[in-house]
């Protein structure tokens, strides 16, 4: 709910720096329009609480948009409320000054005002319908009340009419607010299940390790970062040795527990933040370690091997050992292009291949 209710915000702030200008420029207007019916001692406060009134709400604003704090969206909504409620009031004040003793051009010029304060406050304040209703508020008051100081009784329609736009502005704010709410919260779902959608699909869903798809858009972006920084890539190639004859010992369904225990064990060992882990295909595992040289990554291999030896997976049917064993080829270098990463995957793809035909368990 907060985070419908921080994107409501949001977008009320997001077009508040023109919203404070036109309101400004609109009572610079209505002051020169009116300026012989009240003092200038009136006009210059005025015009002063306003400027003041919008500046401290976009300050307010700039900090909102740039804490982009979802969790801080009720304080936030309040202080937003408190803002319209004050520029609300401003134009409550002016409606205030009505008087039936005006002629008519300078009554219908007030009234005209106000009820475009009010028609084009519907726009710029009912994407957070409390907002909306802080600042009607005042103004709605003010209207009713300079109705009935007035001694004739011809100034009862404003009463009705203040009552009049108070419903379609309630009825128009409230409706407006609630779609808005309902096309935020479908945005949002869309926007999750997208990025649940985009997680499933570079993931690998036995091992829950990261897939070809997620290799090759990690290796896009990280090495044109270490080939201007000058700095190696390190990759392993690690081969669960004899997998097939595992297999056909055990049957497919060991098999696939055998794979997902082998990738717990790696994911394990590799810490998160410093690499690449995932399965490059089969019995087929992959490691990235950017910035490090090729005697740096074989120590996290080592360290991977006798863990996985700790786990003594039973395979009765290697030719290698009784416990599963892996083979894993190692290269690394700094990049010199933008994409001899390709390059790179395969000599450490065929240092695998030397490893297992040397006999396996072991590391070239």
């Amino acid at each position: 709910m907060d985070e419908v209710k921080f994107e409501q915000i949001r977008i009320l702030h997001r077009f508040s720096k023109l919203n404070y200008a036109l309101s400004f420029i609109v009572a610079v207007v209505i002051a020169l329009s009116l300026g012989g019916l009240l003092s200038s001692t009136f006009w210059c406060l005025w015009l002063l609480s306003i400027a003041l009134t919008n500046v401290l709400r976009y300050a307010v604003s700039l900090h909102f948009i740039r804490s982009n704090k979802v969790s801080s969206a009720n304080l936030w909504a309040l202080i937003c409320c408190v803002g319209t409620f004050l520029a609300g009031c401003n134009w409550g004040v002016l409606a205030y000054q009505l008087d039936a003793q005006w002629d008519a051009v300078y009554q219908v010029i007030l009234m005209t005002t106000i009820t475009g304060i009010i028609a084009g406050g519907i726009g710029s304040h009912s994407s957070y319908f409390p907002a909306l209703a802080s600042f009607y508020l005042p103004i709605f008051l003010a209207v009713i009340a300079a109705a009935f100081k007035q001694d004739s009784l011809t100034y009862a329609w404003l009463v009705l009419l203040a009552l009049f736009f108070g419903a379609i502005v309630c009825s128009a704010g409230s409706s407006f607010a609630g779609t808005l709410k309902e096309n935020i919260r479908m945005q949002q779902h869309l926007t999750s299940a997208n990025k649940r959608l985009e997680l499933v699909a570079r993931l690998d869903g036995l091992t829950q390790l990261q897939n070809r798809n997620a290799l090759n858009a990690y290796m896009e972006d990280m090495w044109p970062q270490y080939r201007l920084a000058e700095r190696p890539v390190a990759v392993a190639m690690i081969d669960v040795d004899l997998f097939k004859a595992y297999n056909d010992c055990y049957g497919h369904v060991k098999g696939d527990q055998c794979l997902a225990e082998v990738a717990s064990v790696l994911r394990g060992e590799i810490p998160d933040g410093i690499s690449f882990v995932g399965r490059y295909g089969g019995e087929e595992f992959i490691v990235v370690l950017p910035g490090h040289t090729l005697s740096e990554a074989r120590l996290w291999m080592e360290q991977f091997q006798r863990a996985l030896a700790s786990h003594a997976i039973e395979h009765f049917a290697s030719t290698v050992s009784d416990k599963i064993t892996v083979s894993i080829g190692l290269e690394s270098a700094v990049p010199s292009s933008e994409n001899d990463w390709v390059e790179l995957i395969d000599r450490a793809d065929a240092k695998l291949y030397r490893a297992k035909q040397s006999g396996r368990n072991q590391i070239v």
